[in-house]
């Protein structure tokens, strides 16, 4: 069996659960109790996805290699820097994927150049699919941005102060804020007591950063206020890890249940197979006894 197919037919079969609960219950039963801090959305988020030195060193090349291609993308960033912004985005990221080493065995494309009028209509073609991309880009950004305006209003108004002031930054930002965010859209969608667990340990984590600025300046009674004021910020958010723990049990219990009745239900089939042997048997005994149909005579 493939790789991709074994670990798919693990991942979806009883095998999956069994993975499931392992990634889940191994940190606490070993007692690796930083394992519960840093599985629990401690990465390193904080970092743009895309630099603004990538950005210029990118228009730099096109001015040397397509000075076309720089020219317009120069303009667009004149007549709107939220799409330009975006679209470099997405052309810095393909290209360090592109970069990434082929894995074994995958197919590279062939480059095929077109001559003549095929090649105007290519080059109109791929600029209309270009023109779709950026709308769809600005469409995505209004989508989320209209998400945190209702769902984390301090966070929607932080970004839309760098909207003009600094465009191509606040790309930057709605990048690293929709990382930290993504995992809340999806849950809504799927647990929202789960989803609201996540908001309330964001903003856990929010508070902690703060206290541990605070700690960083302060001296003497002060300082001692601000670390019990972090220990029960820590407190909080250990009861908040412990409540999402508790969620992904029920979920893995449900599916092992309904594992469970899938297996039974076999089970009693194989069972009814196994009563009626006898029969089953002499019936195909008898099919097998039967003459062959006569073929029809030719006119």
């Amino acid at each position: 069996m493939p790789a991709r197919r074994f670990v798919n037919h693990a991942w979806n079969g009883p095998t999956g659960v069994v993975l499931l609960a392992v990634l889940i219950l191994c940190p606490l039963a070993t007692g690796q109790d930083e394992s519960l801090w840093s599985a629990e959305g401690e990465q390193e988020i904080e970092q743009p996805l895309v630099t603004k030195a990538q950005i210029e060193a990118l228009l730099e090349k096109w001015d040397q290699t397509q000075p076309q291609r720089a020219r317009l993308f120069r303009q667009l960033r004149e007549k709107d820097p939220i799409q330009f912004a975006l679209t470099m985005h997405q052309i810095v990221q393909r290209q360090q994927a592109a970069e990434q080493p082929p894995q074994a065995g995958s197919r590279q494309p062939k480059e095929v150049t077109p001559q003549g009028s095929r090649q105007e209509a290519q080059d109109e073609s791929r600029e209309a699919r270009a023109a779709r991309w950026r709308q769809y880009l600005m469409d995505q950004l209004d989508e989320y941005m209209a998400w945190l305006k209702e769902n984390a209003p301090q966070e929607a108004e932080r970004l839309e102060a760098l909207r003009d002031a600094d465009p191509e930054e606040f790309v930057n930002q709605v990048a690293v804020s929709r990382r930290r965010y993504e995992p809340v859209i999806r849950a809504q969608k799927r647990n929202p007591e789960l989803a609201e667990l996540l908001m309330v340990d964001i903003d856990l984590q929010d508070q902690r950063d703060m206290l541990l600025a605070q700690i960083a300046l302060a001296q003497g009674r002060q300082r001692d206020v601000l670390i019990e004021q972090l220990a029960e910020v820590v407190s909080r958010r250990f009861d908040v890890i412990v409540q999402k723990r508790h969620i992904k049990f029920a979920e893995i219990e449900a599916r092992i249940e309904k594992m469970r009745q899938s297996l039974q239900a076999q089970k009693n089939e194989l069972q009814r197979l196994t009563r009626q042997k006898q029969r089953v048997t002499q019936d195909r005994v008898k099919e097998l006894l039967q003459p062959p149909p006569t073929p029809p005579r030719a006119p």
